[in-house]
């Protein structure tokens, strides 16, 4: 092993025990708000989100099913449906691979491998080289943001592996407190496009 290879471990070893760190610090106070208060922004967060024109116009819509204390996204499931727009959910496998598959109901809804409810497997794969035509928007799942776009999430590296294949439209959604001014990050972690609050919308630019 070179001295570069040893640095670049070193580096990536940090960053993982930073992150593990953090998240350790989000879920605790993710986990002590109350019912009620978060029940409050996530209908603020969701009513935001269905009015932005990323979501009015999209003909797909890639979502996840919300678990433990993460915002309830399950109206937005709704919307989407109603809506008529194609939408769909990830089916995560034991050796981390994920794919999105159209649903057409809640129903179509089971516990999966991780206990966390996906799509039956025969339902259809959606192809995320259909994303620019379709005006594709997918929804991230995460503990926490920062101001520059990137996101903590629960360390699986799902979407990581997911969305460099994707070209549709990047949404976040977060409690304004759980929005920092940085956090530690990988090279292949990915930027959003934006985050949806409570309080507003915040854009991203890649220069």
């Amino acid at each position: 092993m070179s001295l570069t290879d040893v640095r670049l471990e070193g580096r990536v070893s940090v960053v993982a025990q930073r992150k593990r760190e953090m998240r350790g610090l989000c879920l605790e106070r993710r986990n002590k708000r109350s019912i009620k208060e978060r029940s409050r922004l996530d209908k603020a967060i969701v009513s935001r989100m269905t009015g932005l024109a990323s979501f009015i116009y999209a003909k797909a819509v890639l979502l996840y099913m919300p678990t433990g204390a993460e915002i309830d996204v399950r109206p937005l499931i709704q919307a989407s449906l109603e809506a008529g727009k194609l939408t769909a959910l990830p089916r995560c496998g034991e050796d981390r691979s994920m794919t999105f598959h159209i649903i057409e109901s809640p129903e179509q809804l089971s516990p999966g491998a991780f206990g966390i409810y996906e799509p039956e497997s025969e339902l259809p794969a959606y192809d995320p080289d259909d994303a620019a035509k379709d005006l594709a928007l997918c929804v991230i799942p995460a503990i926490a943001w920062d101001r520059r776009g990137f996101r903590l999430g629960f360390g699986g590296g799902y979407y990581d592996r997911f969305l460099p294949g994707f070209a549709g439209a990047k949404a976040g959604l977060a409690y304004e407190e759980d929005i920092f001014e940085s956090l530690p990050r990988g090279r292949y972690d990915i930027r959003s496009d934006f985050i949806v609050t409570e309080k507003g919308v915040r854009t991203f630019s890649y220069g």
